[in-house]
């Protein structure tokens, strides 16, 4: 069966992300996209890549394609988007459904062997099929999720990565500071869920990209709070601890959330 149908996307059209690409680092990085694709071609909350093409445009210029699914609903911001535009907050079991289904897409990469990380998960990094279920899109940040930085070189080199691939309000506070010794796993990932899960009830991350912010993990919410009687706040909560190490791994948090009826 085609995997579009199978994850509740019955569109007929494609969609096509095209790359320009001018420097080695460029056409490694497209490479990558194309390869983490291929780890997870099984998972239905992944979007699935169809077809890909690498092809040299001039002399300096090369160009990689590469053809998806088309989304009509568009993406988990664009939802966002449309709540404040009509002033209509999304409905909690559309919230939460979103969330179990974006966890399940971030499983897909934690139970790999070695386990990876998505790296720059955030609303605009969700779609929504036609059937309202989330996928996981633009695997460009994808990287290895257990790793070990053991010099201020590594951990600048990091610092950097992230700065240029992990969206700030969504990016958590151990890569906007990182330790000339530390160790990270997939929960790097589970601190990026709980920044989306809050900006789908509340329009945005609770944090608003700096250090600083993120650092304090001070979670504000609005005085007047439609969610304030669904547990919105409970489930959200261990999702941002500061330290990595105190935050549950995803599929604790699957585990113990049971699914909208």
């Amino acid at each position: 069966m085609d995997a579009d149908i199978e994850s509740g996307n019955q569109s007929p059209l494609y969609a096509i992300k095209k790359i320009k690409i001018q420097l080695e680092e460029q056409e490694a990085a497209f490479q990558r996209e194309v390869q983490n694709h291929g780890l997870v071609r099984q998972s239905h909350f992944v979007l699935q890549l169809i077809d890909y093409e690498f092809s040299r445009r001039s002399a300096d210029i090369k160009e990689g394609l590469l053809v998806f699914p088309f989304y009509r609903r568009g993406t988990v911001q664009d939802m966002m988007n449309h709540a404040q535009a009509t002033n209509e907050p999304i409905p909690f079991k559309t919230i939460l459904q979103v969330f179990l289904d974006i966890g399940q897409g971030l499983l897909a990469f934690h139970r790999l062997q070695p386990p990876m990380a998505f790296r720059d998960l955030k609303p605009a990094n969700v779609l929504i099929s036609d059937n309202g279920q989330a996928v996981l899109m633009d695997l460009g940040s994808v990287a290895p999720a257990n790793f070990t930085i053991q010099s201020r070189k590594e951990a600048l080199e990091l610092q950097d990565i992230c700065a240029e691939t992990c969206t700030a309000p969504y990016r958590p506070p151990e890569f906007f500071e990182v330790g000339s010794s530390a160790t990270y796993d997939n929960r790097t990932d589970v601190w990026s869920w709980g920044c989306t899960l809050y900006a789908m009830a509340y329009g945005q991350s609770p944090f608003d990209g700096s250090a600083t912010s993120a650092m304090s993990g001070k979670i504000i919410y609005p005085a007047m709070n439609p969610y304030k009687e669904t547990g919105l706040a409970g489930m959200i909560a261990p999702l941002l601890k500061v330290d990595m190490k105190q935050r549950p791994f995803v599929g604790e948090v699957l585990a113990e959330i049971q699914p909208p009826k």
